[in-house]
């Protein structure tokens, strides 16, 4: 028989049992269970990053320990004497608070005697040295410490002492020296002729830069002996030929180039001076250099002064020699002539130099007038700088060489 097929049909319903049943009630509860959990998770996560911005934005505004906090570390209980130590806690904590660098401690000396005494000086402007003291004495006198705030502040205890010193800062008044010296008419003088220019430019500019009328002195056929004389006259100073003459210890001293010596014939000695003349331009006057041989000769100086006359009606005896004649044929040549009487640079000291310039000072009050020579070095050049004024203070006034020639 062929084989019978059922009919296609709806198929039929499982019946669900009472096991499966509990199985599925228990698994939404278990869903139910997580989802509960999750949510409290994220409840808290959201709530923690709340508080913790609400703190950070606390610690970022709270910048400084308030002054009441750092008074609660420092002060006692029941107002005992505090220690040394204490208070030295509670200054640094209250300059620490006002923001003021420890660097104002310029110094701090422990006293360790039967009372430890701690003593500071600290450096500060008037404002924050108040603001230092407002905060600091009530502490210290919390702690148990008598105060004493005057220019300084001191703390007494049972235990120890602080003390505060607050140095003054000395406001500088003007300088004496750049007050004008009113002189009267007939003041003593002075003038100081300045030997041996021609070395130096950047010396000579501070010569000429100078506000007394000094005098340069010029050697010839120096390396800059022509530019020496232009600083010089655009200085407005007096400008003087250094005229190099024989001296006792030729030849183991050299005079230098231009010299004019005891052997040679009239003719070489006006050739002499007129080159010498050529090298620095116009003159206002000339002097000796060395010379102290050739000086003593009245024969040699009627020579030269004679031949110099065409070129200037000026010259100042050096006074190399005691036994000089220089200045007596001057003035029998008819010329404006005058007499070196101190050398203020024979040891190259600032000290020594500002000495024998209060020595020239003191002569001049003497004698009325007096001619000094001091030669283009840096000490010299540094002690008029700073201490010509002194000579006017002194009440002698500085002129031009020239105004101390005489003549017949």
């Amino acid at each position: 028989m062929a084989e019978r097929k059922k009919p296609a049909g709806t198929p039929r319903k499982r019946r669900t049992t009472g096991a499966g049943k509990t199985a599925s009630s228990k698994q939404l509860y278990i869903l139910g269970g997580i989802l509960a959990a999750v949510l409290v998770l994220l409840l808290g996560i959201f709530l923690g990053m709340k508080a913790a911005g609400k703190g950070e934005l606390a610690e970022k505004k709270e910048v400084k320990t308030p002054l009441s906090s750092v008074q609660e570390e420092v002060v006692t209980k029941d107002n005992e004497s505090a220690t040394v130590e204490e208070a030295d806690k509670a200054l640094k904590l209250v300059m620490f608070n006002l923001g003021i660098s420890s660097d104002a401690i310029k110094s701090r000396k422990m006293d360790d005697g039967s009372v430890p005494v701690i003593t500071y000086i600290i450096s500060l402007p008037e404002d924050k040295k108040n603001e230092l003291t407002d905060e600091l004495q009530p502490m210290l006198e919390d702690m148990g410490f008598k105060t004493v705030l005057s220019d300084n502040l001191s703390a007494s205890g049972e235990n120890g002492s602080i003390i505060l010193i607050f140095p003054v800062e000395k406001t500088e008044k003007p300088k004496d020296k750049d007050k004008p010296v009113v002189l009267p008419a007939n003041a003593p003088k002075l003038a100081l002729l300045i030997d041996d220019c021609g070395y130096s430019v950047p010396l000579a500019k501070r010569l000429a830069a100078i506000k007394y009328p000094v005098t340069f002195a010029i050697l010839p056929y120096l390396p800059h002996d022509s530019e020496t004389a232009e600083i010089a006259r655009a200085g407005g100073k007096t400008v003087f030929l250094h005229f190099p003459m024989e001296p006792l210890s030729y030849p183991d001293t050299d005079p230098g180039k231009g010299a004019v010596l005891l052997n040679m014939p009239p003719s070489i000695i006006e050739a002499q001076a007129d080159n010498n003349v050529k090298q620095i331009g116009r003159l206002d006057g000339f002097n000796n250099h060395m010379g102290s041989a050739f000086t003593e000769s009245s024969t040699k100086m009627e020579q030269v002064l004679g031949f110099m006359k065409k070129h200037t009606d000026t010259y100042i005896d050096s006074y190399t020699s005691g036994k000089s004649v220089a200045y007596d044929v001057c003035l029998k040549q008819g010329m404006n002539c005058g007499q070196n009487r101190k050398f203020i640079d024979n040891e190259n000291n600032e000290t020594y130099i500002r000495k024998k310039i209060m020595e020239g000072v003191e002569l001049a009050k003497k004698n009325g007038s007096l001619i000094m020579i001091g030669h283009l070095r840096e000490e010299t050049i540094s002690v008029l700088e700073k201490h010509l004024a002194d000579v006017e203070k002194a009440g002698v006034r500085i002129v031009s060489v020239k105004e101390l020639t005489h003549r017949k």
